[in-house]
């Protein structure tokens, strides 16, 4: 690997960049977890793919990404790089991040702490942050998969209601349906969440690299309404789908909606010619590894987050 130059997330034009790097390391990595699916890419950042952000900084090999650090405000920060660039760039992104917390501090904050996360499995990355004085605090999310290559269920629905794509849909009552369903999760512990999710936000992310109408599936009520949603992802180089993300108005939870619509679109994962398919939720989302474990897939890896005081 050549000298590494690194500079801020410059727009459209890195995105099809870090989509490639999240499918280099996940084959790399393979058959460990990866910290990044192209999917999840495409899904964090439409809303923003378009525009420069200084908060998202990138190690470039030539022309490839070879490393990312993206850090949400108000502390914490993800990180990814390549398989065997080593600790030096963990190090490397870990100095940026710690920076940034600090100059990114708002006006009063005494005591500066920085969060990430890495798997529970990752012995190199921990041994980094135990290195640098970070310390083990709550656990986050469980991340499943299965093969495609096993029987799949078919999926099964309350009698009027059935699953339909995407392709020609109520743009309105699709991101409706996203945004109730993750609006009422009183069940979760998070009475007050409120889902930012816009018709706007709907129609840039049907414009994003990786989107597929065909793997956006809602169940549809006899009377038109959507009751729940899902959308797959699909990295034909690795093999590997995603399904993120998934979500059930409150007045039709418990009824099996969500364990049809995974199962639909394993089907269509597996008639791309994907041969896995990942999936993940929080720790306490009880329900929803229930689901998904009923869908076929077992729990590979679990991460943990981790938090360093900067400053203070």
């Amino acid at each position: 690997m050549s000298p590494l130059r690194t500079r801020a997330y410059a727009g459209r034009a890195d995105l099809d960049g870090l989509i490639a790097f999240a499918s280099r390391t996940l084959a790399a990595r393979w058959p460990a977890y990866s910290y990044w699916h192209p999917g999840d890419v495409a899904w964090m950042l439409y809303p923003t793919a378009d525009q420069p952000n200084p908060a998202i900084r990138l190690w470039l090999d030539g022309d490839s990404v070879a490393g990312v650090a993206w850090f949400y405000a108000p502390l914490f920060v993800r990180i990814d790089a390549c398989p065997e660039a080593g600790d030096a760039l963990l190090d490397e992104m870990l100095d940026w991040a710690e920076r940034y917390r600090v100059e990114s501090a708002g006006e009063g904050e005494a005591k500066l702490t920085l969060s990430t996360l890495s798997f529970e499995s990752d012995r190199e990355r921990i041994a980094v942050l135990e290195k640098r004085g970070y310390r083990k605090i709550t656990r986050g999310d469980v991340m499943m998969r299965r093969s495609l290559e096993t029987p799949i269920a078919e999926p099964v629905l309350p009698d009027g209601m059935r699953i339909r794509d995407c392709v020609d849909v109520d743009l309105e009552e699709r991101a409706a349906a996203h945004r109730d369903a993750w609006s009422h999760l009183a069940h979760l512990g998070m009475p007050d969440v409120e889902s930012g999710f816009t018709l706007d936000r709907y129609r840039a992310l049907r414009e994003a690299p990786l989107y597929r109408p065909d793997f956006d599936l809602v169940v549809e009520t006899g009377h038109g309404r959507y009751a729940a949603c899902l959308i797959g992802w699909a990295d034909e180089p690795s093999g590997v789908g995603l399904i993120e993300p998934v979500g059930t108005r409150d007045a039709y939870r418990r009824q099996g909606l969500a364990r049809a619509l995974n199962l639909e679109v394993l089907h269509r994962q597996r008639a791309l010619g994907l041969r896995h398919a990942q999936i993940g939720t929080t720790n306490f989302n009880d329900r929803a590894e229930a689901t998904y474990l009923s869908c076929g897939f077992e729990i590979v890896e679990r991460d943990r987050y981790w938090l360093k005081q900067v400053a203070g």
